[in-house]
Parts: structure tokens; C-alpha cells; sequence
């Protein structure tokens, strides 16, 4: 007889290994729950926990009540200590150093990707907590939200560029060691079509970052799906989950993360400028080839023209106009891409 460690015999493991599985496993849990947790209040009570339950402003602002407002903003953000814990953790488990062919299984290059991009969610849910401080003080000072000035916008500009600089360093060394592999969606096997369209995902969550202030939902979804898609491929792995299981459950954790993102966008009114641009950056790195750093130089250049897009009748009917028309086109690809490949 022998015990497990939730998915893993402790038969095969020694007893230091064991432990070391029991504790990121039952973190693993306390994860799941947090992010159910925090899904439950996004869609089940919106209008009295708006923001996945990171609401809150200060009312006044003297020097006692600003400290008390750091004291508790502290405390509310150790709920993440967790979620950094299972990310480090993980690094002690021996796994392939190159990519499965199904693309759907933990590797060593997508391990620091995947801290590296856990860590640009953590420090924008940050600043995004600290905004709401901000607006608070701008509201009450002049009796409405001053415009952002580029020194709000440095910050997640910074985060966007340094996170794309780290992952494709941790790229170039294991490149080096002859162990680098594709760390894209479309590395994955499935569908070409759904394959193109979950990564365009991934640029209007780039574009909300880029637009981070005062909320942190768009930040925890993001986080969700970094740590979530490593849990099913954790499952893979050890064969509790199929292939075309484990790309519906992250196909499925997308589509809520860009749930979060279209009701952030539709808060600052700000839907369809952003979704234009998430759409034509998609498609000028995936189609056209461009460099990535060029095109968030460009979107990061034009972050006042999109916070102040539609702010008038006249620019929020060309901009719902040009989100469709961009939809249209990103669709009308990811389906010749998926024809092309049948045919």
C-alpha cells in the first residue's frame, strides 16, 4: 500500500520529493480556489464587487489614513504570496528540457517564460491597486480624474518592453544549449484556426496592460491563465488529461480572461479603440512579420489617442467601424489559414 501525492504515487518518489509535491500541490489548491474566488465575484456579483473584489478607494487623505490605506493594501495583496510560491516551487521538478511534440506538456524554457510573465501581471496589479489611490486623491482635488500624464503610462510600458527583454534572453541562452523550443501558442497542435485566434488573444492582453491604471482584474485573469495553463499541463503530463482536453480547458480560460478584458475596456470607454488596435497589432506581427518591438513601440505612442478615442460621437462611430472591419479581417484569416491547411 502507498499514499499519493494528489497526482503523484508517493511509490515513486522519495520522501523528500514527496513532501516537496505535497506542498506545491496543496498550494496549487489554494490557487485554484483563489481564482475561483475571484471569477465568482466578476460574474456573479459585478455591481457590488466590482473588480474582482478590489473595489476599494480611501476617503481621505491625511497622513494616518494614507498609512492605514498602505497597511491594508499590503495585507489585501499577500492573498498573491501563493501564487508566487507555486510559480518557484515548480522549479524544482525535473522536467523535459525541450518542448513534447503535442505541445501541451511543461518544459524547461516554458518555466521562466511563465515566471517571467507571472511577474509583469503581479507588478501591473499592483500599480493598478495603487491607481485607485490615485484617482482617488485626483477626484477629490479637482473634482474629477485628471488625464493620465506619460509618467502614469511608464510603468506598464516598462513592464510590457522588460517582460518581452527577459523572455527572449531566457530564449537566446537555452537557444545556446541546443534546448530552446517554440514557446507559442502555435506551437501547440490543433486547429490552425483557433491556434491564430487564441494568440491574437494575446495581444489585446498586451494592449490592456499598456492601458493599465486604476483596475486589477484584467491582471488576476492573466495571471489565471499563466498559472492555469501550466496546472493542465501538469494533467498532460501525467496523463489525467487528454490533448483535445487540455486545449479546450485553455481555449476555455482565454475566453474568460477576454471577458475581463472587454468589461476593463468598456469601463474606461475605451472598447473599441483598443480592440482596433489588439487587432491590428495581431495581425501585423502574425501576417505581416513585423517586429514585435516596433509594433508596441507604435501602440505604446499612441495610448493618448486611444484613452481619448471615444470621448465624442462622431470617434466612437469610426472606431466601432474600424473594430469590425479589423474583426473581420482577423477572422477571414484564421479561416484561410485553417482552409489552407485542410486543403
Amino acid at each position: 500500500m502507498y499514499s499519493r501525492s494528489l497526482f503523484t504515487d508517493s511509490k515513486k518518489l522519495s520522501r523528500k520529493e514527496w513532501r516537496h509535491h505535497r506542498v506545491h500541490a496543496m498550494i496549487g489548491l489554494c490557487c485554484l480556489i483563489h481564482f475561483i474566488y475571484r471569477y465568482t465575484l466578476f460574474f456573479f456579483f459585478a455591481r457590488s464587487e466590482e473588480d474582482m473584489g478590489f473595489q476599494g478607494k480611501v476617503s481621505s487623505f491625511n497622513d494616518s489614513s494614507t498609512f492605514e490605506w498602505g497597511r491594508r493594501s499590503c495585507q489585501r495583496l499577500l492573498v498573491f504570496l501563493p501564487h508566487f510560491l507555486l510559480q518557484v516551487s515548480g522549479f524544482r521538478f525535473t522536467i523535459p528540457t525541450v518542448r513534447h511534440p503535442d505541445g501541451n506538456r511543461i518544459w524547461g524554457e516554458y518555466r521562466y517564460h511563465a515566471l517571467i510573465f507571472w511577474g509583469r501581471c503581479f507588478v501591473l496589479l499592483c500599480w493598478g491597486y495603487y491607481g485607485k489611490f490615485k484617482t482617488t486623491i485626483h477626484a477629490t482635488a479637482n473634482a474629477e480624474v485628471i488625464e493620465k500624464t506619460w509618467y502614469d503610462r511608464c510603468v506598464p510600458i516598462l513592464a510590457v518592453f522588460m517582460t518581452m527583454i527577459c523572455a527572449d534572453s531566457i530564449t537566446v541562452w537555452f537557444r545556446r544549449r541546443h534546448e530552446s523550443s517554440p514557446t507559442t501558442i502555435r506551437g501547440l497542435k490543433g486547429p490552425s484556426a483557433l491556434l491564430y485566434l487564441m494568440s491574437a488573444a494575446q495581444f489585446h492582453a498586451t494592449v490592456n496592460c499598456l492601458l493599465t491604471y486604476d483596475r486589477v482584474s484584467v491582471q488576476i485573469a492573466a495571471m489565471t491563465v499563466v498559472q492555469s495553463s501550466a496546472f493542465g499541463m501538469t494533467l498532460r503530463r501525467k496523463r489525467l488529461l487528454g490533448h483535445v482536453e487540455g486545449l479546450i480547458m485553455y481555449s476555455l480560460v482565454l475566453f474568460l480572461g477576454m471577458c475581463a478584458i472587454q468589461r476593463d475596456l468598456e469601463y474606461h470607454g475605451v472598447l473599441y479603440a483598443a480592440t482596433t488596435v489588439g487587432n491590428l497589432a495581431a495581425l501585423a506581427r502574425m501576417d505581416l512579420k513585423m517586429n514585435k518591438y516596433i509594433i508596441w513601440t507604435f501602440v505604446s505612442m499612441a495610448l493618448p489617442i486611444i484613452e481619448k478615442s471615444e470621448h465624442d460621437e462622431k470617434n466612437a462611430f469610426w472606431w466601432s467601424s474600424a473594430c469590425t472591419a479589423t474583426a473581420l479581417i482577423l477572422f477571414l484569416s484564421a479561416l484561410c489559414r485553417q482552409l489552407s491547411i485542410t486543403a
